[in-house]
């Protein structure tokens, strides 16, 4: 490839011990599109499956002084610490930030703080643990990255138009962590929604009752009805199965949804087979 990008494998929160040969195969499958440099503590995880916050952030430094792109090695429970340091973090505005799940609440205040750029998608403890489909997720990390593009014809549309807006979402439980902070972004402007959801060991309908109740407390938020462009909907994971009548009960019992463009299914998220990334806080332009 011509432009090489270099990439920085950083822990934001969980610190998952893989063995050695495995985070090997791992970075042998990113170097086809990416030159990796690993920046992961020597220490063993704490009783909590973390590192410190300070050396978190030693480490998140470093990788960004180095690095053009720092891809999470996981998701977790305890990024939000790093919001309270967010000053601590001294990334570059040419940096971009990649993860998914817990890390949703870090790709959206990133880029509301004007910190960095910012990707939504799988990270390296995904790439780690399916080593045959590794190689598929960093080419999609790659064009995400310099030639991302959502084709019209590979979407399933549940309500057609024309999506404009910047994008913000991600997970449906962290995201809404951010509400009422200074860290969420700005719905008082038009802007599109990605909402993807994960199973946390409960039956399918109490994954889409948790899902639906998220997606209508973004919607409680200043200035977020009038500016709703567009709503993505990410694809569940295997465990949950999401009934037809689902999709139209949602739509038809909410006037804010009315004319809004809706896709489904998009493969981005917890889903096993879901590889794509999308850029978080940016302007885009969809349609479906």
């Amino acid at each position: 490839m011509k432009d090489r990008i270099t990439l920085g494998v950083v822990v934001t929160s969980l610190w998952i011990d893989l063995e050695e040969e495995t985070i090997n195969q791992t970075v042998k499958k990113l170097s086809k599109f990416f030159d990796v440099k690993l920046y992961l503590p020597k220490c063993k995880p704490d009783e909590f499956g973390s590192i410190p916050l300070d050396l978190r952030i030693e480490l998140l430094n470093k990788a960004s002084k180095e690095c053009g792109v720092l891809l999470s090695y996981c998701g977790g429970f305890n990024q939000i610490e790093l919001l309270l340091e967010l000053q601590q973090l001294k990334f570059k505005g040419s940096n971009t930030f990649v993860g998914q799940s817990d890390n949703t609440i870090l790709v959206n205040a990133l880029t509301k703080k004007g910190v960095c750029k910012s990707l939504y998608g799988k990270g390296f403890y995904d790439m780690a643990k399916d080593l045959n489909m590794a190689e598929q997720m960093a080419r999609e990390l790659y064009e995400g990255l310099t030639k991302l593009k959502i084709k019209p014809s590979a979407l399933k549309v549940l309500q057609a138009g024309v999506m404009e807006g910047t994008l913000v979402g991600g997970n449906n439980y962290t995201f809404d962590l951010l509400q009422g902070t200074e860290f969420m972004p700005d719905l008082s402007k038009p802007f599109v929604l990605f909402m993807e959801g994960e199973d946390l060991f409960k039956d399918s309908k109490e994954v889409w009752i948790d899902f639906i109740r998220n997606i209508d407390s973004v919607m409680l938020q200043k200035g977020a009805i009038e500016n709703l462009r567009g709503l993505i909907i990410g694809k569940f994971p295997g465990s949950v199965a999401i009934k037809k009548e689902y999709w139209s009960k949602f739509t038809e019992d909410r006037d804010y949804l009315k004319g809004v463009p809706i896709i489904y299914d998009y493969p981005c998220g917890h889903n096993k087979e879901s590889f794509k990334y999308l850029p978080i806080g940016k302007e885009v332009q969809i349609k479906c």
